[in-house]
């Protein structure tokens, strides 16, 4: 019985979160789940868009061309008419702007000589798992 329990269990998570697949974009890779749409558009940014169009993940990389990190952010934040940038514990940055409508997190990674923007919108909340590990599988290279 308890074998049965756990092969249900196993099914439904499976059924709920889907699986992933690695996808390489040149300057870094990361796991796109299935169903999802990954595109790369102009400047090579690369835009992860969740079925329906609910939720999508937009990274960007470049040079930082002379900025610190602090003075990168805070000129993308104020672009954006995001809040202000707050350093968070991994030193990145994180702010919040609204696009069209829709909520934005975004984070800044610094890294030598380039910068990596990742915006995250998910207005609805309900893929906030799925990003977290689309996220945390992507790798620099």
């Amino acid at each position: 019985m308890n074998l049965r329990l756990c092969s249900l269990a196993l099914a439904l998570f499976l059924a709920v979160h889907g699986s992933a697949a690695a996808q390489d974009f040149g300057t870094f890779s990361m796991d796109v789940p299935q169903g999802w749409i990954a595109s790369v558009g102009e400047g090579g940014a690369v835009a992860v868009i969740a079925p329906k169009n609910e939720a999508a993940v937009t990274i960007a990389m470049e040079k930082l061309e002379g900025l610190s990190p602090e003075e990168g952010v805070r000129v993308f934040a104020k672009e954006l008419g995001g809040s202000e940038p707050q350093k968070t514990a991994d030193d990145e940055y994180a702010f919040h702007f609204t696009r069209n409508g829709v909520e934005n997190r975004a984070f800044f990674r610094a890294r030598k000589e380039r910068f990596m923007l990742i915006t995250v919108s998910d207005d609805t909340g309900k893929h906030q798992q799925t990003i977290d590990a689309m996220l945390r599988s992507l790798t620099e290279k």
